[in-house]
């Protein structure tokens, strides 16, 4: 469950931000996660809730905006979204990508992941004294 390892780190992220700027509460954190990261959103609200407990983010909302993936491919020039139906089989969680490479859905070559891969806190909303 690597949900709860990635959310202690945010956690801790979030709570030194907090500090920095005095908040005596915080009210909602926006994260966007990435398709490719395979981290699963109830999983994480989860061990959100749990690490977040006696601390200022406990009544906080944590709401998660999953991020698609994107490839460009210098091959062709193709740039957008994967193919899951050529590339992806379905796994444990909702697929993984087969060995030994995610290729372009327009020639087959390799492509490069320019999107999809993040783990990114892109709001903290905070209240302070005063």
């Amino acid at each position: 469950m690597h949900e709860f390892s990635t959310m202690s780190q945010i956690v801790d992220a979030i709570l030194q931000e907090a500090k920095k700027h005095d908040a005596i509460d915080v009210k909602e954190v926006h994260l966007e996660i990435g398709e490719l990261t395979f981290l699963l959103e109830e999983p994480l609200k989860f061990a959100y809730e749990i690490l977040s407990k006696d601390s200022i983010l406990e009544r906080s909302k944590l709401i998660v905006k999953e991020k698609r993936a994107m490839v460009s491919c210098n091959s062709c020039g193709y740039g957008g979204e994967i193919d899951y139906d050529q590339t992806f089989s379905i796994g444990p969680h909702m697929g993984y990508p087969r060995y030994p490479k995610i290729s372009c859905p327009e020639c087959d070559s390799r492509v490069e992941i320019v999107a999809g891969k993040e783990c990114t806190i892109r709001n903290i909303v905070i209240c302070v004294e005063g």
